[in-house]
């Protein structure tokens, strides 16, 4: 699995990526996760606004900060509850 954040490293994007991480952690699975910083890729992509995420070349969602829990459902596919 290949997931990218497109960032300019505001708060809400480090805080996308902290959730990321642990939303990883907590499903227990692998994913090259690369982080896109370039404004010309991002205008490129159609990425209007930051934090986006991309899933397997897919984006899947902009301009929102998720919760764990909807990061899950993002990379699963699949409706929580994950508590």
């Amino acid at each position: 699995m290949r997931i990218e954040i497109f960032s300019t490293n505001c708060v809400r994007c480090r805080r996308l990526e902290f959730n990321l991480q642990q939303a990883i952690t907590e499903l227990g699975i692998e994913a090259d996760v690369l982080k896109v910083t370039n404004i010309a890729e991002m205008e490129r992509r159609g990425i209007k606004a930051v934090p986006a995420l991309a899933i397997d070349g897919k984006v899947v969602m902009m301009g929102v900060l998720p919760s764990v829990n909807h990061l899950k459902e993002l990379i699963t596919g699949r409706p929580g509850p994950f508590d």
